[in-house]
């Protein structure tokens, strides 16, 4: 469509007085139940949450589920309800509010596994949603269970070096870190900073945000000798010349 032409070359304003005006026009000539009001309202809210307007994102996420589980073609079991729920739980947590997430999270995830299958991107990313949420709710062990389970899974699914298992050995190493348990907590920061390293980039947001995860594991366990940037980066620059040069 139009507005998601818009939305994609980044002109989110226009884009979303585009589906609104959309949207508009729907609730005034479809009937209750109609699967283009769904689209409409999931569309728009996605749109607004990208554009940082969280609560209003949340009226048109709220809707949207509603109106998918009335939607004809559609339901609880629908691979774009459940993706809309999850969209909506992630909106909650990102307004602060985990406890309302996790029961979605935990229905999410319990319906893509009957829907998708335990083996699917889908699944997995909302098992990783859900491990995210129990751990800002404080409820680590459940979080390091939900974390330990979708690495598992990812590994087999995508391999070591695809960037969501790499974003699963990096939360995993979180939450050891979290529970004090130093140990495993540097062996898997190490390992997703190697990763991400090889993957991404040294300078990727994301590489030096696993850097900077590592080096407070290393302040913590009290290594403060081993808790420098430079050497650690210069460690991992020669661990992967020297697998470019022997792969096997």
């Amino acid at each position: 469509s139009y507005a998601l032409v818009l939305q994609h070359g980044g002109k989110y304003f226009e884009a979303e007085q585009a589906y609104v005006e959309v949207l508009q026009g729907r609730l005034a000539t479809c009937k209750p139940g109609d699967p283009q009001l769904f689209a409409s309202m999931n569309n728009l809210g996605v749109l607004l949450r990208t554009m940082g307007k969280l609560e209003e994102a949340e009226k048109y996420l709220r809707k949207a589920v509603h109106s998918s589980l009335q939607a004809s073609g559609l339901g609880a079991q629908h691979v774009d309800t459940l993706t809309c729920m999850n969209n909506l739980a992630a909106l909650l947590q990102e307004l602060g509010r985990p406890a309302e997430a996790e029961p979605i999270f935990k229905d999410t995830v319990t319906r893509r596994k009957q829907v998708l299958g335990l083996m699917h991107r889908d699944t997995l990313s909302s098992m990783n949603n859900l491990g995210s949420c129990l751990r800002a709710r404080g409820k680590l062990e459940e979080a390091k269970g939900v974390h330990k389970e979708t690495l598992r899974h990812r590994r087999a699914l995508l391999g070591d070096r695809d960037f969501q298992t790499i974003t699963s050995m990096n939360n995993l190493g979180v939450v050891f870190q979290e529970l004090r348990d130093f140990e495993n907590a540097e062996e898997m920061l190490r390992s997703a900073y190697e990763a991400r390293a090889a993957l991404l980039g040294w300078e990727h947001p994301s590489t030096v945000a696993t850097l900077n995860n590592l080096l407070t594991v290393l302040h913590d366990a009290g290594k403060h000798d081993q808790a420098d940037p430079v050497v650690i980066a210069a460690e991992v620059r020669e661990k992967c010349a020297a697998e470019a040069r022997d792969p096997f």
